[in-house]
């Protein structure tokens, strides 16, 4: 969470809110509720038929491969930049975040 506390993301976890080790749906509705983006590498939530976008919030799903610092540094470079626009997350979006998909640099 530290690395993503220090890009200046509002974050809270799901122990922070009581949801740890809840149904995935609880999560998905907490996020709602609260217009918060769900940030998981949970691929579950691609499941159109559990998680319907016009019951879900916007969600990231994030691929970090092994779990590199850098792995994950790269792809939180690239999300920072898309929330630099909240207009992609006032609607209810899924992105499916994979490492491969991510260019190799981003730049602020």
């Amino acid at each position: 969470m530290r690395l993503i506390r220090s890009g200046g993301f509002n974050v809270l976890t799901a122990h922070e809110v009581e949801l740890q080790g809840h149904p995935d749906e609880n999560h998905a509705a907490y996020a709602l509720k609260n217009a918060r983006v769900l940030l998981t590498c949970d691929r579950d939530y691609l499941n159109e038929q559990r998680f319907p976008l016009i019951h879900c919030p916007a969600i990231v799903i994030c691929d970090f491969g092994s779990g590199s610092l850098i792995e994950m540094q790269q792809t939180f470079r690239c999300l920072q930049v898309m929330f630099s626009f909240p207009q992609v997350f006032d609607k209810r979006v899924k992105i499916d975040a994979k490492r491969e998909s991510w260019p190799n640099t981003a730049v602020f």
